[in-house]
């Protein structure tokens, strides 16, 4: 028996052995895989992170919006303001309660004859409990001017929002665009470079060209480098703020082109001021403002006339020492119900003072909303003319640059039979000037693309100005 035992033991450990390196084994495998899978999972998240980064415009705006601190800071004031309005409207329809309460000890004595010493003492607890319900019937319109002034600055902080979405809509519109156009310039300007380095070639190698002519051609070339080392430090400029403003990395080739509702453009200078007046946030913030103040005058006002309650009390009261010390406990049970009027009227000349401070307030609002859109409209004004101004340098580099691409394109036929050996129409055209009508064609498209940048970025202001320019607009 011994023996056997000492053999299944024998075999027990064997077992135990081989299920521990088999359980080893396959942890190194699963170390194993894990590792190998490890490289391909961070790189799926990654691309599944970058495919989730829309590079549309209206994508890449939503993005940004969904980031902007001062975006998200005026959502908080706003829900703020709207839990304050719901607060006061529940306070005016709930009665107000009030709770009072006295307890202690009761201490008497009491002497039996006053010829002598002899006296009796008793100390007894005392409750006295009171329950008021009060429910406000008219106060003089102060709590209709509390609840309008909650309104207006839900209304104010609405529109608030409104103007920080607006503003941040605009910066990153601007700079979308600035990136897009900025690399649309880098790389015309690399192809204005190339065609001015094969000038320079062609001009060395040709002894029949004037040497100042040879000297200009190289002073052009060296401006065009140094416009191109110029046109890459603005595109670095404009990734920089991309980035700071959207939060991931652009790919350049993959941004779109800003097509901005053209319904939403106003055709007249006076159609925008109209636009503006109801759909500007920050104008109507200032209207707010001045409604505000007015309201201000009703408070003051309201704090000179009566206030009505309805009123309900009930009382309870208990006290075991009454007038003549005895054994005898006594308790009081009290309830009444009436109304309540407070008018204040010893405080005439203070009422009078807070009625002028708050109508000065409103004038000085009224003033302040006045200037604001005088300053407004001026901005609007000066808008408005620069678009003008813009839109027709762009439509005349647009006509400039399809007759000068008609003109490039005959001096490529005449340059390619010259080079064939056979004569063109104008025997004048030498290759160097055919080369450096093309850049200088190339140069054209560079004035166009900047134009088209500033135009679109006027647009972008103009719509921004007066108040166009929200996510229900561009449908973002």
């Amino acid at each position: 028996m011994k023996k056997n035992t000492k053999v299944e033991k024998c075999d027990g450990k064997m077992n135990m052995q081989q299920l521990t390196n088999k359980l080893l084994r396959n942890l190194k495998f699963s170390i194993l895989f894990v590792a190998l899978m490890l490289p391909a999972t961070i790189a799926q998240a990654q691309s599944s992170r970058s495919a989730s980064l829309s590079y549309d415009w209206r994508g890449a705006l939503a993005n940004a919006l969904k980031t902007d601190e001062n975006v998200l800071a005026h959502q908080q004031k706003l829900k703020q303001a709207q839990k304050a309005q719901k607060v006061s409207i529940s306070y005016e329809a709930v009665p107000r309660m009030l709770l009072s309460g006295e307890g202690g000890g009761a201490f008497a004595k009491v002497d039996k004859n006053n010829d002598t010493e002899k006296s009796t003492s008793s100390f007894s607890p005392y409750l006295d409990v009171a329950l008021e319900v009060e429910q406000k019937i008219a106060d003089g319109g102060e709590r209709k001017a509390e609840l309008r002034e909650k309104r207006i600055a839900v209304a104010i902080a609405r529109a608030t929002l409104r103007n920080a979405e607006q503003k941040s809509i605009t910066q990153a519109l601007k700079r979308y665009i600035d990136l897009r156009y900025r690399a649309l310039l880098y790389r015309a300007q690399q192809r204005e470079q190339m065609i001015r380095q094969q000038n320079l070639k062609i001009a060395s190698k040709n002894d029949t060209i004037p040497v100042w002519e040879k000297w200009n051609i190289q002073q052009d070339a060296q401006q065009g480098q140094n416009a191109l080392l110029e046109s890459r430090k603005n595109l670095d400029i404009s990734r920089g703020n991309f980035v700071a403003t959207f939060r991931f990395l652009p790919k350049i080739d993959e941004l779109t082109r800003v097509d901005l509702p053209l319904e939403l453009i106003p055709r007249t200078f006076e159609e925008s001021l109209q636009i503006a007046q109801r759909a500007n946030p920050a104008y109507l913030v200032e209207t707010q403002k001045a409604q505000n103040s007015t309201n201000e005058i009703l408070k003051a006002r309201s704090k000179g006339l009566p206030k009505i309650s309805m009123v309900a009390e009930g009382r309870y009261r208990y006290n075991p020492l009454p007038e003549r010390f005895h054994d005898q406990s006594n308790q009081e049970l009290l309830a009444y119900a009436g109304l309540r009027i407070n008018w204040q009227l010893a405080d005439t000349f203070r009422l009078r003072g807070l009625v002028k401070t708050a109508r000065a307030g409103a004038n000085v609002a009224e003033r302040e909303r006045g200037l604001f859109a005088s300053k407004h409209r001026e901005k609007i004004a000066e808008i408005w003319n620069n678009l003008v101004s813009l839109s027709a340098q762009y439509t005349a580099q647009q006509n400039f640059g399809r007759n000068n691409a008609i003109l490039i394109f005959s001096m490529r036929e005449a340059v390619n039979k010259e080079l064939e050996g056979g004569k063109g129409e104008n025997d004048n055209i030498t290759s160097t000037r055919a080369v450096e009508l093309e850049a200088q064609f190339i140069k054209t498209q560079v004035q166009f693309l900047n134009t088209e940048r500033e135009l679109i970025s006027a647009y972008v202001d103009l719509l921004g100005e007066i108040g166009l320019l929200d996510r229900a607009t561009l449908n973002i």
